[in-house]
């Protein structure tokens, strides 16, 4: 019914051993590793936090934001102090727009629903808890 044809696949050519066929395909595995080979993560240790949504670079410290203004006022470029600190350009250009708009190197206050306990009705329940 059908006619399989013999292609120079992964069955090699016709009259080829297995060793001959397994010894051509890993050659072309070298020839293009991005192609055929995916190199898997490092494996985690067993209890560690799965850390998936963990960013490369977290928030700056305000010890860093202000190192970043301190040199910026000194003269250094933004891509000088990108590369020194690790972080992009608009990072940078980002902080020192905020130390110039707000005059701090802390975080700003977000957006979002309050917590459910005030500080102070935390600290009563707190002492009150402990007569």
């Amino acid at each position: 019914m059908f006619k399989v044809a013999r292609t120079a696949g992964w069955l090699g050519r016709p009259g080829t051993t297995l060793s001959e066929r397994l010894a051509e395909h890993e050659t072309r595995a070298r020839a293009h590793p991005s192609s055929t080979h995916y190199t898997m993560p490092p494996q985690r240790a067993f209890g560690a936090e799965i850390s998936g949504n963990a960013r490369k670079n977290p928030h700056s410290t305000p010890s860093e934001r202000t190192r970043i203004i301190a040199k910026h006022e000194a003269g250094a470029s933004l891509a000088e102090l990108a590369s020194e600190f690790e972080r992009s350009k608009s990072t940078i250009h980002d902080t020192i727009k905020r130390y110039l708009l707000y005059q701090t190197t802390f975080d700003l206050p977000r957006s979002g629903r309050p917590p459910r306990l005030l500080s102070r009705i935390k600290k009563y329940i707190e002492r009150h808890a402990l007569l």
